[in-house]
């Protein structure tokens, strides 16, 4: 089952080749469906307040450092990670936008 990540399969393929050198994925959500932890709920509380146009970006790094802070929003980059064996948690890199025009 392929669930939010429909190139599971195809990254875990070139996973398994050696041909899989980087991964970058990116999540793109309503600040109301985010449940953080940590640094991202003080970061999510000033966007909040500031109320900015368009997006913003609350989380740029490896998939290893953003799974604390958002366990409840990040299973399909944790996915990603180890459908991407080669690269793992450390070198898979995630970015977590907030986009406050988003339903």
């Amino acid at each position: 089952p392929s669930g939010a990540l429909w190139g599971a399969q195809d990254i875990n393929k070139m996973a398994c080749r050696g041909t899989l050198h980087s991964l970058c994925i990116t999540m793109k959500k309503h600040p109301g469906s985010l449940k953080l932890q940590g640094e991202l709920i003080e970061k999510l509380e000033k966007i909040l307040e500031e109320k900015p146009e368009g997006e913003v970006v609350l989380y740029e790094g490896s998939v290893r450092g953003l799974c604390p802070l958002a366990p409840n929003n990040v299973n399909t980059m944790a996915a990603a990670a180890l459908a991407g064996f080669n690269l793992g948690f450390d070198k898979v890199q995630a970015k977590l936008v907030c986009d406050l025009s988003l339903t």
